[in-house]
């Protein structure tokens, strides 16, 4: 089965006045044709640092690590701890492979620290050379998990699973402290000093905890089943995310292994 192609599109990294994360970037393409974005690393997801105010452990540790690697030396905030004042240097040459299919504005891509000399700028799936990728380096490490939806090509899922999987063996990072499978209270997920759990877990538990506040006297199980629209791949079909959590109150746990599942989208 042929894999879907990549444009690879050099450009910068700028930092000033951007939020970035240890999974998100602000990308200033060279070509005037294209719009500064900001784009999600495919095959990770951080630790949060501020979903609706809530943060995680090892957050910080984990954007600093992505700016470190892209070649920032130092990077001062603002007051509230996200917006970045100033760096240096001002920006770094990169160079993002970004799908084909996702247009001239896509929600993801991978990132090399290179610039890219060739022509045509685009390239197979299956010929990008994943193990030199902002991701693989965070996976290595540790400082993120895996994360893959449908639109990420089966080959860049095993490379990058089998990263992960080494990383979580040797509990490098993010592994030696995850709650998301032996289970967790979701009020004590919140916060730096929290249980660490898969951040899209984290981020559900933040929206259930929003939605208690408001008057929602269900579990959590029953909020993701009736609200949440995150579907993982089951085979020959989708299942909805609640489907995956055992739930035994006050604990929580999702019942799968991160490191198999694969969400619906993009």
């Amino acid at each position: 089965m042929t894999e879907p192609s990549y444009h690879l599109v050099p450009g910068r990294v700028v930092l000033a006045g951007q939020v970035p994360t240890g999974a998100r970037v602000p990308f200033v393409p060279d070509d005037p044709d294209r719009v500064a974005m900001s784009v999600r690393l495919q095959g990770i997801d951080a630790p949060e640092i501020a979903h609706f105010g809530q943060s995680q452990p090892l957050a910080l540790a984990a954007r600093r690590a992505l700016l470190s690697w892209i070649g920032f030396r130092e990077v001062a905030y603002a007051s509230d701890g996200r917006t970045v004042a100033c760096s240096s240097p001002t920006s770094v040459p990169v160079t993002f492979a970004l799908p084909a299919a996702q247009g001239s504005t896509p929600a993801s891509g991978h990132l090399f620290r290179v610039r890219s000399a060739l022509r045509p700028l685009a390239m197979d799936a299956q010929d990008l050379p994943l193990g030199t990728t902002a991701s693989c380096a965070m996976l290595r490490e540790g400082h993120a998990y895996y994360l893959a939806y449908e639109s990420l090509p089966p080959s860049h899922r095993e490379y990058l699973r089998n990263v992960a999987q080494r990383a979580r063996s040797a509990l490098r990072g993010v592994w030696a402290h995850d709650a998301t499978s032996r289970g967790f209270v979701p009020l004590r997920a919140l916060g730096p000093a929290g249980a660490l759990v898969f951040p899209m877990l984290f981020r559900r538990c933040v929206e259930f905890l929003r939605q208690r506040g408001r008057g929602f006297r269900g579990s959590l199980l029953e909020w993701l089943t009736a609200h949440v629209q995150d579907r993982v791949h089951g085979g020959s079909h989708f299942l909805p995310f609640g489907a995956l959590m055992r739930e035994r109150p006050p604990m929580v746990a999702l019942r799968a292994d991160t490191l198999d599942l694969v969400f619906e989208g993009t």
